[in-house]
């Protein structure tokens, strides 16, 4: 009975890790969503870059900016390292436990055993053996468990004060976007005023000409 206990013990704790190890996986994905969001939040940033001017809410911007493209990094490599690939501890195939099973049979009807009594040795060996490998492959898997965990909790962090900065950085982005539509208006007005006082220019050249004109057919009357 205490035998039979030790041996569940351990098997429910291998497959324990092993769970433990598919749930962790899984969240990979949700942190990678979530880091495609806030590289969009970076594309948006550097579209304001060329109009940042050297006042407050330039500096400002500029300072939150680099903030956040040093936590984005941050979180980036923790990301990458929690789904760095890495080998997971199995027990063996039940072909390779077959195989031992009838190698420990077949070794004590040689050292002068019945079946009956080399079939209960084997079957000793064997628990004992699963109870080993269990050990072994649960250990392996819990130390990776542990560095995943750790390498996602430091992405959580560097996530969240991603947004809190991206939450922080809102006003002088709005500053900054309100100057660089104004300079565009700028851009966009200014040619029409050359093309216009070039059209004046033109329009008061001819009414000149006309008038010099007139007056110098009427000078022959006069």
């Amino acid at each position: 009975m205490g035998t039979g206990y030790i041996d569940e013990f351990f098997r429910d704790m291998y497959n324990s890790e092993l769970e433990h190890k598919h749930k962790l996986d899984s969240a990979d994905s949700l942190l990678v969503g979530v880091l495609l969001a806030l590289s969009g939040v970076g594309i948006y940033y550097s579209r304001f870059l060329p109009s940042c001017g050297f006042g407050i809410s330039g500096k400002v911007f500029l300072a939150f900016r680099v903030l956040f493209l040093a936590v984005f990094g941050l979180a980036t490599a923790c990301v990458i390292a929690s789904f760095w690939p890495r080998t997971k501890e199995y027990i063996a195939s039940p072909k390779e436990w077959g195989t031992f099973v009838d190698n420990v049979e077949s070794y004590y009807l040689h050292d002068n055993h019945t079946p009956e009594e080399a079939c209960e040795l084997a079957a000793n060996d064997l628990a004992k053996s699963l109870r080993q490998k269990y050990i072994e492959a649960s250990e392996v898997n819990r130390s990776l468990n542990v560095k995943k965990m750790a390498c996602q909790t430091w992405a959580r962090y560097s996530i969240t004060a991603a947004v809190v900065i991206v939450l922080l950085n809102a006003i002088p982005t709005y500053f900054v976007q309100c100057d660089k539509t104004d300079i565009q208006e700028i851009e966009i007005i200014d040619p029409k005023h050359k093309e216009e006082s070039h059209g004046r220019t033109k329009e008061d050249t001819s009414t000149a000409k006309d008038t010099s004109t007139a007056k110098t057919a009427a000078a022959p009357e006069h």
